[in-house]
């Protein structure tokens, strides 16, 4: 999980949505990597749907977080210790507010795409992108999916990876903004609208674009 967690914590530096959470550079570099590292723990442990490319040196440069629809006993409790360690490590500010918005992201989930195999996180390490390594890396959990006969689903936070998605075989279903009115994560008005958030379902076969 702490490999894992620095290949995201890199893929994920300048991401505008998790920068909202988490504005100040030091303390994403620090507890959003530790955050990364107990979500990617929570989601493995649970679903074992995590899938990673790694160097020569045996370091992951690319992870892939999926999970299925429906949510076990053991992922419920893994999920309710990784809520009550955000209250602990990150304060009650920003947990409540990491967990505003994926209560957010869970209902528009189950309006899309009910029964998808759900892909929570893909990220490359910085040094690795632009290489092809993502679209391998993507491409096994479709085919795992595809496999089970399910669609796929995601929430993209930042708009420049939408066309990557969709050469993928995804389309968007809603552009939502999560912190339009309210506040980031250290308690600072949002000007504008904030971050977008795209929403994209891949049905069976893709769509082709």
């Amino acid at each position: 999980a702490s490999s894992n967690a620095g290949s995201l914590t890199s893929a994920f530096l300048h991401d505008p949505l998790l920068r909202t959470l988490m504005p100040n550079e030091e303390a994403f570099r620090t507890l959003g990597r530790r955050t990364l590292a107990t979500l990617t723990w929570a989601l493995d442990a649970s679903y074992g749907l995590t899938d990673v490319i790694c160097d020569e040196a045996g370091d992951v440069v690319c992870t892939a977080l999926w999970e299925p629809a429906g949510m076990t006993c053991g992922a419920l409790c893994r999920f309710v210790l990784m809520s009550l360690w955000m209250v602990c490590v990150l304060g009650l500010r920003r947990a409540f507010c990491v967990a505003g918005m994926l209560l957010a992201f869970e209902t528009r989930r189950h309006q899309h795409a009910p029964t998808a195999h759900h892909l929570q996180l893909l990220g490359t390490r910085q040094s690795e992108q632009s290489r092809g390594v993502g679209s391998k890396l993507i491409q096994v959990g479709i085919r795992r999916a595809e496999k089970l006969g399910l669609p796929c689903y995601l929430e993209a936070s930042n708009e420049r990876s939408v066309p990557f998605y969709k050469r993928h075989g995804f389309k968007v279903v809603e552009t939502y903004y999560h912190f339009e009115g309210g506040v980031d994560g250290d308690g600072n008005r949002i000007v504008g609208r904030g971050p977008v958030v795209t929403l994209m379902f891949r049905p069976l076969g893709g769509v082709a674009h």
